[in-house]
């Protein structure tokens, strides 16, 4: 069979489960605890005698609030890829050890199968080097910084999807990205 996703949906203590089939979890464009706009049919669900109600999912996409703040922090990130400045505070530029965790996140999954994910998966599972959720224009640089020099490939077959080829590699020198350097010539001191 194909690949389907279970949920379960919470609301005032109550819960009830849906089911979206053909679906694959590290594709989905929101993660758990994500409020979400859901087009479905109601179904009833008969197991070991128990008789339930039962969401089929046919489409899901992030709620509009979650889809705007995605749609302004993508603006920012394409404003920054047409050169604009910016502050430290927006934590725009990565460091050693935030581009480590993004590699070994990917490598590891690579290695376990896995090569397609959503940008929302991965801002949801990957971390800084300072243990902090990264931002959506830092990690959108690193998957360029990481592709710009060779450590692996990144496509984007679908808007916010991306596919992941792992080359085998030794220690990279940061240094020699043209990403990362304009992207320190820009921050305001």
């Amino acid at each position: 069979g194909g690949k389907h996703i279970r949920m379960t949906l919470e609301k005032d203590g109550r819960a009830v489960t849906a089911v979206w089939f053909g679906q694959n979890p590290d594709c989905l464009p929101f993660e758990a605890g994500d409020t979400v706009d859901l087009l479905f049919q109601l179904g009833i669900n008969e197991f070991q005698g128990r008789v339930s109600l039962q969401l089929i999912v046919q489409d899901a996409m992030p709620s509009r609030a979650t889809r705007e703040r995605y749609e302004q922090q993508q603006r920012r990130y394409e404003a920054l890829c047409a050169g604009a400045e910016y502050d430290s505070a927006e934590k725009v530029l990565p460091c050693r050890e935030d581009v480590a965790s993004v590699y070994t996140f990917l490598r590891r999954e690579f290695r376990s199968g896995h090569s397609r994910f959503s940008l929302c998966r991965l801002l949801d599972v990957i971390r800084t080097g300072a243990g902090e959720p990264m931002s959506y224009s830092k990690l959108r640089f690193i998957l360029r910084i990481l592709q710009e020099l060779g450590i692996c490939g990144v496509s984007e077959p679908e808007p916010e999807i991306f596919q992941f080829d792992i080359f085998p590699t030794t220690k990279t020198n940061l240094e020699k990205s043209l990403i990362l350097h304009r992207l320190r010539s820009r921050q305001i001191k």
